[in-house]
This record gives structure tokens, sequence and C-alpha cells, in this order.
């Protein structure tokens, strides 16, 4: 049986190859995507949202 978790990371655009970093990870995809919305609306300091984005996705366990 396949087991899912959902990481939350953030996303520079700009860097090329694009560069991420891991933030967290969770079992829901809610409290994944409201992590995602609450850095949405207030980011790191270090993460510009002008150059990236803060993105989750499902990722499987093996």
């Amino acid at each position: 049986m396949v087991q899912w978790i959902y990481v939350v990371y953030y996303c520079d655009f700009r860097a090329l190859p694009a560069q991420f970093e891991v933030l967290r990870a969770f079992k829901t995809e809610k409290r994944a995507q409201a992590l995602v919305d609450l850095l949405t609306r207030t980011p790191f300091e270090r993460h510009s949202l002008a150059t990236g984005q803060y993105l989750y996705r499902k990722v499987a366990l093996a």
C-alpha cells in the first residue's frame, strides 16, 4: 500500500535552474494548502514573491 505526504516548498524561478527549498511535510493536503495560503499572505523574509512562490506537491513514500 502506498502512503502519501504533501511537501510544502518555496521555488525561486529567477535562478537557473530553478532552486527549491523544502519547508515542511504534512499527511493531509488540507494542512499543506493552509500553510501555502498563509505563507503567500505573509512570506518569510528570505523568500521573495516577486521571484518565486510557495507550492505543495503530493509525494509517495516508498
